[in-house]
């Protein structure tokens, strides 16, 4: 399972990271399934400067606020459910000539 931050919004007088987009991936040997999702964040205890935050710094909030549970089993039943369906299709397609 690979997580990855697609987009950050902020504030542009302080630099308050308040929304971050993200995208997590389920790949096996044939298929893969993915998902995007958004958190919201608020102004907490401590400030990292924008210029200082690291992709794993923004990961964490993002791992505070979702299931990653749920969404990673969610991922792997989708990839199951395609190489399944190339195992064993449901429906063919093409012309008999």
């Amino acid at each position: 399972m690979n997580y990855a931050i697609v987009n950050i919004e902020r504030q542009a007088n302080d630099g308050l990271v308040t929304k971050v987009k993200w995208t997590g991936t389920y790949v096996d040997e044939q298929e893969y399934a993915s998902m995007e999702g958004e958190v919201t964040l608020e102004r907490s205890d401590t400030f990292t400067p924008f210029d200082n935050l690291t992709e794993e710094t923004v990961l964490a909030w993002v791992f505070e606020k979702i299931d990653r549970t749920e969404i990673e089993k969610s991922l792997k039943d989708k990839v199951d459910l395609k190489i399944q369906d190339k195992a064993s299709p449901s429906v063919l397609t093409g012309m008999p000539w």
